[in-house]
Formats: C-alpha cells, structure tokens, sequence
C-alpha cells in the first residue's frame, strides 16, 4: 500500500516539491500548522497514489489486534486454545497475529523487542520467561495462559493447579498407592510448582521425574529401565501429554499403574473432571478486552482428576499412531471418524517433537506406536529402526511422477506417501497479469531486456520481490511473503536456493557449506527474509497471508497451500505455479517396527492408502497421490493445485544426502536442524552469513553426522 514515503518521493521526482516527511504526516493527519498550497498539493498526490490512512490512525490507536505467544504447537493445549481464540477474535471484529518461542527465552525477549512500538489491545502468552521486565513495556493488557509470570502485570488464565494437585494426592491417598512417580515440566514454570505445593499437603513421599520436549520420551524408557517397572503403583502428572506418553509404554511393557492427570475439553467425560474449556477461556478474555471487565475464571477450573487408566487395566484396542508433524496431527483427527465407519478400527495420535525423536532413536529407544508418520527426508536413514516391510504393495495405483523415496527403501516398499508436498510458487494472479504494473516493471528493466513472469529462479523472484516490496517503484506496495518458520523451514528454503545456483553441499572433500554458493545463497535469502514486510512466523501461514493481506507471492510446500487452493471460491485471484529448484517433502507412513496390533496396524495402513477414502480427505486438506484422484475432472477443476503436481513432483528435488563416494545415507533431519538453527542465528542478527555457515559445519562434524574439514 501507498505510505508517506510514496509521496515524498513521488511529489520530489515528479512535481520537483520537496517537503519533509513530518509536514507530509502532519497534512494527512489533519494535525500541525500546515500551508494551504502544500495541503493541496499532499492530498492530491495522496488521493493520485491511493493512500489510506493506516489502521492505527483509522481507529484512534485502538488497532484491534490481538498478540498470541506460544512456545509451540506441540500441545494440543496450545492448540487448541489458539483456535478458540482466533474464531472469537474473528467474531468480534478483531485480528490475531501468533508467535512462537520454541520454548526459548532469548526468542521470547525477542519478539517482545519488537512488539514494543507495535499498536496493540492485547498480549495473550504462555511465557518461558521467569520475571515481567518485557511484558511491563508493552503498552496494552497482557492475559498470562497457564504460566503466571506476574499478577501485577496480567491476569490470569489457566486451572489452579495447586488445588488440582492437592485433589489428586487425596483421590491416591484413598488407593493407599505407596510408589508414586510424578511426571512434571520444568519446576521454573508455575504450573508444576504449583502442582507440587498442592500434592505436598497430602503426600510427600514419591518420586519426580522432570521432563521436556527435546527429551521426555528417552529419559521417561531409560528411567523405567533403570526401576521396577511394576512397582510403581500410580502415575500423577499435570500435563496430560506425559500421561499418554507413559500410557503407550505402559502398554508396550505391560504396566499396569494408574494414571492421572488434568483432562482437556476433548476428553471430557462427567461434568466433575478438571478440564480446560477453551471457547470460554477465549471468550472470556475476549468480553475482557473490549469491556475492560474483570476476568471470569471460575467456569473453566474444576477440582476432580481425569484417570487416564485405572489400576490394572490393559491395553485397549485403539492403535496409536505416532507423528513428529503438527499439521499431520489434525489430519489424523480429522479422519478417525472415517476410519472408524469403514473398519471399526479407532486410535490415538500423538506428538514428537523433532528434537525428542532424535533424541530417542539416538539411544536405541524402541518407538512403541502402531502406525508412524515421518518427513520422507527421514525414511532413509531412520527406515529399519521404525518401521515393518508393507505386506502388499501396488505401486501403479501412485502418480508416476512421484519419487521412489516415497515408498521403498533398498527396492524394499515400507511406506506409503501421506499428504506428501513439493515446494510451489504461490501468487496472485490479478497483480502479475496486470499491464499497468507490466508496464512499470518492464520499464524499469527493459536495458536488461526483462518482462513480468512468473520467476524460473530465485535471482527472477528476489528481483519482482524487490519491485512489489517498494522502492518507490510501484504506487501500491504488493510486496511477498517469507516463512520463516522453525529450522527445517529456514533449512529447505536455504538449500533450494542453494540448489537454484547449481550448489551442494559437498564437494570431493566431504562437506563444505562455507563455499562460495553457499554465502551467496544465504545472503540473498536473508536480505529476502529482511526485505519482506509480510514475513511469516508459523509454517502453515503462507495460506492464510491472502486472506488479511495484499501479499503477491510466496514460495510454501504444497500442504500447506492445499487449504488455500480448496476455497477457491473465496481466492479466485491465487494461483499456483512450480517454484524455482523445488524441494520434496510432506509424509510417508507405515506399520510400526515394534506393534503389538500387527493386523489392525496393516489394514488401517491399506485403508489410509486405498482409492475410495482419497476424494474425502481431500476435503479435509489431505492429499494422496493416486492416479484416480487426478483423474477426478470435478476435484481437479475445483482445486486449481491439484493440476501442476504431477509436474511439480517429477521436476521436485529429493532432500536425501549420500557423502560423495558413499552410498550410506545421511540424517538428513539432524543435518536440517543444525543448518536451520545457524539460519536463525543469522536472521536474528548474532552472526553473519558467514559465520552462521561455519556452525553449521562444525557443529554436523563434530556430531558426526557427516565428514569435512572444520
């Protein structure tokens, strides 16, 4: 959009005025002691330009905006929670915007930097910070989730913990448990403290095991290596992901503990379990930021424990299945009810963080689920720790153009693509087909002999990002989006551009991510990142930008746009196209290596895959390759994206790395996850490009993930 900084330059280079960019602000605003010439002059350069008043200005600094902090989405807690909040949001006329911590306090400080200056009507955080200082700066009401950082800056949303504790210890006394393991977040954190304090007051004697998300499932199997595993008589635990953590072990190895914790809304069962009702919490806080009203707790706290297992009980014949992506967590949701109406066959899923798998199959922790859904990158490596050959394999029935890594490891088939992805070019086609803006942009251009197409290479995409960014080039500022996500985001997007310039990275010598292409290629993409004014902090975002923005274009893997494509009717104007040396990526699935439910785990898996559910997953956002699907003429004329994924897959680059001379495959994942960290390290300014790529290096040799030169 037009800003004051068009028209001071439009009125100097065009009508040789040139006034300051305060007189200009003051005339737009109505404020200050302005000429009578130079207000005629400014308001009809600004009604020439089109410029609006910002939000800010239109709503007497009231914007209307809501900031959610979150560590993650990792917790359907969190989850959960942010939907409820965004609809009500929505509803009473206000946006949101949502970051993410990854649980990291210098990433929170950050973000609250930045914030500061920014109007605002409200904070809503669960915060990992352990005192207000940045919270006291910012200018609006701060609403503190589950973990109170101070009650003189924010209220409070979340359960009373330490009566829940004090509940549970009395509802153990009466079973007369006499070994009690409590499984607790960090004890830095109020929730846990306050748990503690209330547990105390009943039973002291027990044992605690803190745990986190980059290691809860190994320290949780070596911990119970270690002890009696039977002896434990109940298992006490405020976070809910723990309990169906030790629930799935406890089924592997046959333990029978009670198991207690705090229910969420979703597993509500009587009207007397503690859980968290998520709508009135949103609404609340809602009806709190507009009426200025006190906030209401007492409707979403309750005083009984929710027993995730009775003393005794064996396993139940859900399966579970095991995912490390959180989009693929509501997919899995999302279809239970399907696959319980074609087979009777119910399940659970559960969440890993990356770091936590790594963390587990790096010390030979044996992954007890079902079925388990990993990145494709991963197959390679990581294939016979987790999963069993497929028993019955059709391979005609995919697209052709999909890669073999899909599927089969060593010719062997172990998996099935699930709702697989490859980078894509997602743009609005009003703007670049536009022959005003042609015009402009080929002007500016035309010595280098250069129209506005659709980018083939990330030096075209930087240089129309550029022109739609503003630069005094174009009246209204389309700009273009960069998802800047967590590591493996930052990691792909790097090493496409990487690949775009003819790069690896190795060389003869092993690995060499210093090289020249290397710098070039993270330069350019963080001046990208720098440039943008749309960029992006969630993964899944890139397919929402269009619906509050004027966004032209950005570069997202096909998942994420499949949601964006299916409303058409509400987007006509965003189109698709292949982006420039485009990656692989999105899921394979298959029957865990270590199941107890062999049968069930085989025809869920067939099912997931089979023909007659992929039309109806499709109206959930998932997709499945199959030739049937693309030859559905009303699917694919409906989903404009459907139709340039054949192409896109077949030209689409696999992530898989084999050291030069070597067919062992390499951990891909670990090897993103260094590289991606080095990005935000860059990005976030505490290193150069340079030095960002020789932590990169050092830190995937000393690890020994790969060889080379330190």
């Amino acid at each position: 959009m037009c800003t004051i900084n068009d028209i001071k330059d439009w009125l100097e280079k065009e009508k040789g005025v040139k006034l300051s960019f305060g007189t200009i602000s003051n005339a737009l605003a109505g404020k200050g002691n302005v000429r009578s010439d130079n207000l005629m002059i400014i308001q009809n350069a600004a009604d020439y330009l089109g410029y609006k008043k910002p939000p800010s200005a239109l709503r007497n600094k009231d914007p209307k905006l809501i900031i959610c902090i979150l560590p993650s989405f990792n917790n359907d807690l969190h989850y959960r929670f942010f939907a409820s909040l965004q609809s009500e949001a929505t509803g009473a006329g206000y946006s949101t915007q949502l970051f993410i911590t990854n649980e990291t306090q210098t990433e929170e400080v950050e973000i609250l930097r930045n914030l500061a200056a920014m109007q605002k009507s409200a904070i809503v955080t669960v915060s990992c910070l352990s005192d207000s200082e940045h919270y006291e700066r910012q200018s609006c009401k701060v609403f503190f989730i589950e973990r109170m950082v101070s009650p003189q800056i924010g209220a409070y949303v979340g359960f009373d913990y330490e009566s829940a504790g004090e509940t549970i210890s009395k509802k153990i006394n009466r079973r007369n448990a006499s070994n009690v393991l409590i499984l607790t977040d960090s004890c830095d954190y109020s929730p846990t403290s306050d748990f503690i304090r209330g547990f105390d007051r009943n039973i002291t004697q027990y044992q605690c095991l803190e745990l986190s998300n980059c290691n809860e499932f190994r320290v949780l199997y070596e911990f119970l290596m270690k002890h009696e595993m039977n002896s434990i008589d109940a298992v006490v635990t405020s976070n809910p992901h723990y309990a169906a953590l030790y629930k799935s072990m406890g089924d592997y190895f046959d333990m029978d503990a009670a198991v207690f914790t705090i229910a969420h809304t979703s597993l509500l069962q009587t009207a007397d379990e503690t859980c968290f009702n998520y709508a009135l919490a949103a609404e609340n806080i809602i009806e709190s930021i507009q009426n200025g009203s006190r906030l209401k707790t007492a409707p979403y706290l309750a005083d009984a424990p929710y027993p995730v297992r009775k003393a005794g009980e064996r396993r139940q014949s859900k399966l579970r299945i095991l995912t490390m992506s959180e989009l693929s967590v509501e997919h899995f949701k999302k279809i239970a009810p399907i696959v319980k109406k074609h087979t009777g066959i119910e399940y659970e899923t559960e969440f890993m963080s990356n770091s936590g798998f790594f963390d587990a199959i790096g010390k030979n922790v044996p992954i007890p689920h079902d079925i388990i859904r990993v990145d494709v990158s991963m197959l390679d490596f990581y294939c016979d720790k987790l999963y069993r050959p497929l028993r019955s394999f059709n391979r005609s029935r995919f697209l052709e153009e999909l890669s073999d890594d899909f599927f089969t490891v060593g010719n062997v088939p172990y998996v099935y693509p699930f709702n697989p992805a490859v980078m894509v070019l997602q743009y609005r086609s009003d703007v670049f087909d536009s022959h005003y803006i042609q015009q402009i942009y080929y002007e500016k251009h035309k010595r280098k002999g250069m129209k506005l197409d659709l980018p083939s290479s990330y030096d075209d995409y930087d240089s129309i990002a550029r022109f739609m960014t503003g630069r005094g080039d174009v009246p209204v500022k389309y700009g273009h989006a960069v998802v800047s996500g967590g590591p493996y985001t930052r990691a792909n997007l790097f090493t496409s551009r990487l690949y775009d310039k003819g790069g690896s990275f190795f060389t003869d010598d092993g690995l060499m991510l210093c090289a020249e292409d290397s710098q070039i290629a993270l330069t350019e993409y963080l001046a990208s990142f720098n440039s943008s004014p749309k960029t992006t902090f969630w993964v899944s975002t890139p397919a929402e930008l269009y619906m509050y923005t004027d966004c032209a274009m950005t570069v997202a893997y096909s998942n994420h746009s499949m949601a964006l494509s299916y409303r058409r009717n509400l987007f006509a104007q965003t189109k698709f196209a292949p982006a420039p040396a485009a990656l692989t990526g999105g899921g394979v699935i298959g029957v865990g290596r270590h199941t107890k439910c062999e049968e069930e785990a085989y025809e869920l898996i067939e099912l997931l895959a089979s023909d007659c559910l992929a039309p109806g997953f499709m109206s959930l956002g998932i997709y499945m390759p199959l030739k049937s699907l693309h030859a559905n003429t009303e699917l694919t004329r409906s989903i404009p994206l459907l139709k340039i994924l054949p192409q896109a897959f077949k030209n689409g680059l696999s992530r898989n790395m084999r050291q030069p001379g070597s067919d062992t495959p390499l951990d891909v994942g670990r090897i993103e996850l260094s590289v991606g960290r080095a990005i935000s390290d860059a990005a976030e300014g505490r290193l150069t490009a340079e030095q960002a790529l020789r932590s990169a290096q050092r830190d995937i040799i000393e690890h020994g993930l790969a060889r080379g030169v330190i």
